[in-house]
């Protein structure tokens, strides 16, 4: 059975252990798993066909998601589903999947001109997001209402309320039904936590909603509570322990129940 990997260019040009093991996992149980990246390679569109069992979408480029449509529209089995990732990369569909599935979520608008935020809201800061995008990349923090004005914004960016204060800051990744919980300290430090059984069900109902079984969710804690700030699929599982078993074994039950 063949497992391809479509992985980010940084992942197949510098040491990414976690992926590394689990490949080598995976290949101790028979699957014949490969992997590529898209930015590498020159792909013929026309030709191309579906010649592995399971693809598995660990990549946020644009041009593995195009590839990642022409196979899924060809039959190909992807994982996360294409779809699912498509929603959870687009911060105005996903805002409403969870937003419809009773997820906890910072107020946000849709806008491509800043200047009408200023009759919705006078809380302050907001983030100023890309709608499509990830990694912290692109995004803006306003500190003042003043500044709506002189920010510029491409058409359809979103608009989110920065929560504060933040009494605590966790990252949940998902695997399947299993949560696996990281205190963040700053960029760097990171402490393996026991998941309450209220993160759980929120880390399963953004799963759910957005139609993901590998994924992470970055919450915030004040006092309102949880509050979901971003969703995405296919992390890094930085941080976390002994993790390639179960992530192996969730990719192997995938793979088989083709």
């Amino acid at each position: 059975m063949k497992i391809y990997f479509m992985l980010a260019f940084v992942q197949r040009n510098s040491h990414h252990p976690l992926i590394t093991e689990v490949i080598s996992k995976l290949s101790a149980r028979s699957f014949e798993v490969s992997t590529g990246v898209a930015e590498s390679v020159a792909i013929s569109p026309e030709g191309l066909k579906v010649e592995a069992d399971l693809y598995i979408l660990k990549s946020h480029s644009k041009l593995w998601f195009n590839v990642a449509a022409v196979l899924d529209a060809k039959g190909a089995r992807i994982l996360n589903p294409y779809p699912a990732c498509v929603n959870t990369s687009n911060k105005i569909r996903a805002a409403a999947c969870l937003a419809a599935a009773e997820v906890p979520l910072p107020r946000s608008w849709v806008t491509g001109d800043l200047i009408h935020i200023r009759e919705l809201t006078k809380a302050m800061p907001l983030l100023i997001k890309p709608n499509l995008g990830g990694n912290g990349l692109g995004i803006r923090l306003v500190r003042e209402i003043s500044e709506l004005v002189s920010t510029h914004v491409e058409d359809g960016m979103f608009v989110q309320e920065l929560v504060t204060p933040v009494e605590d800051e966790l990252k949940l990744y998902v695997i399947g039904e299993r949560v696996f919980g990281i205190r963040k300290h700053g960029d760097d430090d990171r402490e393996n936590i026991n998941v309450e059984p209220m993160l759980t069900e929120i880390a399963i109902r953004c799963g759910k909603a957005l139609g993901l079984s590998i994924y992470g969710v970055d919450v915030v804690l004040n006092g309102n509570g949880p509050i979901v700030v971003d969703v995405n699929y296919f992390p890094s599982f930085r941080g976390v322990r002994d993790i390639a078993d179960t992530l192996a074994d969730h990719i192997a039950l995938v793979a088989l129940q083709s």
